[in-house]
């Protein structure tokens, strides 16, 4: 998904079809770098959270991984460098966040939840420094921001039992369910108004609001039925179909 941005958000020229492809690799190698590091410090979690994830249930051994943590380190940084030097400074910085995420994800939740908002919104408010600072783009990373920052809180919903065990302080462990739920929706409203305030704040396209209205929309619609049923089922449902919140955004991406 974080690849699929980045492509939206450059939205190539038949010129720019090679810096496209590189682009796809760079954002899929360093989200792969991000994820995998995550999964080798979380992978005591994820047993108590009873998740099937290779790392943690011994598919995959923890030295295969670290050797493919590796290559995805190496490829990240050699095609950004190809890139140009802004992509490679902001692929340094990137690497150095996403390294800090797994200890702090262990410890603080919600600015862990925070981190990783700031570098999945970066695949486009990147992408808008290339293109020589778009307003649009940045103002539509910060909606992005705004719907990973959800999606992260609800993830931690479900890990409540593994992360207590490891001493995690995460938003719905110091919240509890209802209050989180309101937490949530409370992100969403800023959302809500962001998407509001678009045509006048940025120059947007009409298809581009309409694609970020339906996508306000289905997402309200999904957390009004968390709102009824506080339900590990509901959450997941949440989780689920924020993939097609996601679609929506990438419409708006490419039709800006």
């Amino acid at each position: 998904m974080v690849s699929i941005f980045t492509v939206a958000a450059f939205r190539p020229e038949a010129t720019e079809i090679e810096t496209a492809i590189l682009l796809f690799v760079d954002a899929f190698a360093g989200a792969a770098f991000c994820f995998l590091i995550n999964d080798v410090f979380d992978r005591e979690k994820d047993r108590l959270n009873q998740k099937s994830r290779p790392i943690a249930t011994g598919a995959l051994t923890v030295r295969f991984a670290i050797v493919a943590i590796g290559f995805f380190m190496l490829t990240y940084l050699i095609v950004s460098f190809l890139l140009g030097m802004v992509v490679f400074v902001l692929a340094i910085i990137s690497l150095v966040l996403f390294t800090l995420y797994s200890p702090v994800n262990n410890r603080g939740g919600f600015i862990a939840n925070i981190l990783v908002a700031i570098c999945a919104s970066g695949s486009v408010w990147g992408v808008a420094i290339v293109r020589d600072y778009e307003p649009t783009l940045f103002y539509l990373s910060l909606l992005i921001f705004f719907m990973i920052l959800i999606r992260e809180i609800l993830l931690d919903w479900l890990d409540i039992s593994g992360d207590k065990a490891i001493g995690k302080t995460s938003i719905p462990i110091l919240f509890g369910a209802k209050k989180t739920a309101w937490f949530v929706a409370l992100l969403l409203m800023i959302n809500t108004v962001l998407v509001c305030s678009a045509p006048f704040m940025v120059s947007i396209s009409m298809l581009s609001l309409i694609a970020l209205i339906l996508a306000i929309v289905i997402t309200w619609v999904a957390i009004l039925f968390l709102f009824k049923n506080l339900s590990e089922r509901m959450i997941l449902f949440n989780i689920r179909f924020s993939h097609v919140t996601f679609v929506f955004m990438v419409i708006a991406i490419l039709w800006r």
